[in-house]
This record gives structure tokens, C-alpha cells and sequence, in this order.
């Protein structure tokens, strides 16, 4: 009967997370593009017209745009490094025994993944009971 529970669950789960992922990428919603001439860059693709769409792709090549790429560049690279350095923190305090020590520059790390709770990405089966 716990089997049948687990399983009843995990599809509900399912079912719900499938849900939510159509509910996100459907296209049928409102959302505003990314850039205004988003619609004629498509349009542009779809009618296979590379003259329109190399001229609405050159429309957004501006000094800003650059200066903008250039800083989530740089911070980017800055937070690389530190992250580097955390690492290597941890290696260290592995080496020399020190577990508690690794395990709290371990939750400095950012958290990678969707879902950061057993059994999603986590090495952990939530249904291994």
C-alpha cells in the first residue's frame, strides 16, 4: 500500500511539474519580446529574408549594448574567480581533515539546479525507502 502511495504521489508531482513547464513556454500567453522588433526579426526568419533580418540584427550592435555586455562580462569573470578561490578553500580544508571547515565554504557556493531538495539533481532518491 506504501509502494502505491509513492507512486500516486510522484505522478501527481509529475503531472504537476509538466503542467507548470507547458503554463511557462506557451506561447499562447502575453509576454512582451525581448526587443520591440522581435516580431519582424521572426517574421524576417520565417520569409527567409536575410537583408531584413542582418539589417534589424545590426540595429541592436550600439555602444550601450556593448558597454552593457562588457560589465556582465566583467562581473561574470570576478564572481569566477572567487568562486575559484572558495574551491579551493575546500580542497584545503578536505586535505587537512577539516570537514566542518569544508562544509561551511561549501554553503558559500551558489546552488546549482532547479530544485536543490532531495531526489532533483541532489544524488538523493527520495523513493529509495
Amino acid at each position: 500500500m506504501k509502494k502505491a502511495q509513492t507512486y500516486g504521489i510522484a505522478l501527481v508531482l509529475m503531472t504537476l511539474a509538466c503542467s507548470g513547464a507547458v503554463f511557462a513556454f506557451s506561447p499562447s500567453f502575453d509576454r512582451q519580446p525581448l526587443h520591440e522588433d522581435q516580431e519582424a526579426i521572426q517574421q524576417a526568419i520565417e520569409n527567409g529574408d536575410f537583408e531584413a533580418w542582418k539589417s534589424l540584427m545590426e540595429a541592436r550592435l550600439t555602444e550601450e549594448e556593448f558597454q552593457a555586455m562588457t560589465e556582465r562580462h566583467n562581473q561574470m569573470s570576478e564572481g569566477q574567480g572567487e568562486m575559484q578561490q572558495v574551491r579551493e578553500q575546500i580542497r584545503e580544508a578536505i586535505e587537512a581533515g577539516d570537514t566542518d571547515l569544508a562544509q561551511e565554504l561549501k554553503d558559500q557556493l551558489p546552488q546549482r539546479g532547479f530544485n536543490k531538495e532531495p531526489g532533483m539533481n541532489s544524488g538523493e532518491c527520495p523513493f529509495a525507502n
